[in-house]
């Protein structure tokens, strides 16, 4: 990547991420010492997967590469072409966002979610307060958040040039 930047999570997601991890151990190891049963020791052990796919989602580094904005995720990574960003601009933090389907605080706020002013958009954010929006020309969008969100996104205007 040619300049990136790496995704801070609020005080919330890191309470809610402790929190749902600390819960989880708790009930897996309560599980484990009062089963009898080999099916439902089998479950515990299986337990585990159902946090798999949110680390797919879950955003780690933002930056840009020659032609395109990435996402590195925990698992994976996501990009968008520059030549098919529509516009670019500043989260309004006052605004009330309606979660449609994710997390709204584990692993940070992760996967669709509606606002008034952006419609239905795609969140990979860490932190509302460093949060960014891009529209593509095909009509989606998304919401990613990052340290220096400023010189990111000048860059991107820049290059879209």
């Amino acid at each position: 990547m040619v300049t990136s930047f790496n995704v801070k999570w609020d005080g919330f997601t890191w309470f809610m991420t402790l929190f749902v991890v600390v819960i989880y151990v708790a009930i897996c190891v309560f599980l484990l010492l009062y089963t009898r049963s080999f099916w439902e020791r089998i479950a515990i052990w299986l337990m585990p997967l159902f946090m798999i796919p949110c680390l797919f989602w879950a955003p780690n580094q933002l930056g840009m590469e020659e032609d395109r904005l990435v996402l590195r995720k925990l698992i994976g990574e996501f990009s968008i072409e520059l030549d098919q960003v529509a516009e670019v601009g500043i989260y309004n933090e006052k605004e009330l966002n309606l979660r449609l389907f994710g997390s709204g605080g584990f692993l940070g706020y992760l996967g669709v979610f509606r606002n008034k002013s952006l419609g239905r958009y795609m969140a990979y954010v860490g932190d509302y307060s460093q949060a960014f929006w891009v529209k593509t020309k095909n009509g989606k969008c998304y919401m990613f958040s990052c340290e220096n969100r400023d010189l990111l996104l000048s860059s991107i205007r820049e290059r879209k040039r």
